[in-house]
């Protein structure tokens, strides 16, 4: 791991490192996560547009999520999920 010294920044410079690194460790974290269960990144969302591709509401998301009807991830307080499982299941409530 490479030495970092930070005697001579500011707190906005230090807040911008901090978010740099800690965005790249959750995105590491989802390609890790996701890639063990075959889902690509690329193709993960969250819970705002995967209730809006199913047309539900979050509590029904929930409740699926609850009772094992969908895949979820959870890191940290975010949820992910499989777009294509999403649309998969879009599909199959049409007809």
């Amino acid at each position: 791991m490479d030495k970092l010294f930070l005697t001579s920044l500011c707190e906005p410079e230090l807040k911008s490192l901090f978010k740099t690194a800690l965005s790249e460790l959750v995105q590491e974290l989802l390609k890790e996560n996701f890639t063990q269960k075959g889902i690509e990144e690329d193709d993960l969302i969250g819970q705002k547009e995967a209730c809006r591709l199913l047309k539900v509401s979050a509590t029904s998301l929930w409740s699926w999520r609850k009772e094992g009807k969908i895949n979820y991830k959870k890191i940290g307080r975010k949820v992910y999920y499989s777009k294509k499982e999403i649309q998969t299941i879009h599909q199959t409530s049409k007809g």
